[in-house]
């Protein structure tokens, strides 16, 4: 072997090689979820927490309208009297729907934002968040707080 080709060998193969696991080990990185967005981990534990609390809002606001559905129909002394009760419920409970769909509008946006490694607009969240809170307050369901959101009771 010439004195050209054991240098190679001996100092250029080595860095070449390293370089090259390098790259890849940077390109597995940037392609596995997560590992791009590490600028907003501060913001993905707020934005799931909204959602978690979203979803327990779902719930709650479902077994209250259906407690208050059930009390309507036991009070009713006829069907078309059963039928009213029950249209004006769903009137008053459709408020709250929107309140929960807007928020989880929003927490989706916030979402995939997260997931294109972009800071989520923690503002647009907040709002919707605090505009449910105020939403079911009224209609007496107790949304899960969080706290980060900022909302005034």
């Amino acid at each position: 072997m010439s004195r050209a080709a054991a240098v190679f060998w001996d100092v250029f193969a080595p860095v070449l090689i390293v370089l090259v696991l390098a790259g890849m080990a940077l390109a597995i990185a940037l392609a596995v979820p997560g590992c791009g967005s590490a600028p907003h981990r501060v913001e993905q534990p707020i934005v799931e927490a909204a959602a978690v609390s979203g979803d327990a809002a779902v719930r709650l606001v479902g077994d209250a309208e259906r407690r208050e559905g059930l009390r309507v129909i036991e009070a009713s002394g006829s069907l078309a009297e059963a039928r009213e009760g029950l249209e004006a419920l769903e009137a008053r409970w459709s408020v709250a729907w929107a309140a929960l769909d807007a928020l989880a509008v929003a927490q989706d946006i916030a979402a995939e934002a997260l997931e294109a490694g972009e800071p989520p607009d923690l503002v647009a969240l907040g709002r919707a968040f605090c505009s449910a809170l105020e939403v079911l307050g009224a209609l007496d369901v107790e949304l899960p707080g969080v706290p980060a959101m900022g909302c005034a009771k």
